[in-house]
């Protein structure tokens, strides 16, 4: 699995479980301390990420997982706040 891809699956992976009815919020589940280091990982995960773009604007993939990697890396960036251009 090329690097790209193993990013994006944590990425993209569930955190954690819904909360259901009495459960903790999220926001109370992570200490603010743990919530920074979550942050500074996601940071530099999506900064790694944009370092892997393509001159096409695509991203390291096998060709059967295009154009789902490009649009998973695309996701994540709008998901930060990033905006193209």
């Amino acid at each position: 699995m090329s690097h790209a891809v193993t990013v994006l699956v944590l990425l993209l992976s569930p955190v954690f479980s819904a909360a259901g009815p009495g459960d903790e919020s999220l926001v109370d589940t992570l200490t603010a301390a743990r919530w920074r280091q979550l942050d500074s990982a996601l940071d530099r995960a999506l900064r790694w990420l944009s370092t892997q773009q393509r001159a096409d604007d695509s991203f390291a993939a096998p060709a059967a997982a295009q154009p789902a990697v490009t649009s998973f890396v695309v996701l994540a960036m709008l998901s930060d706040g990033h905006l193209p251009g």
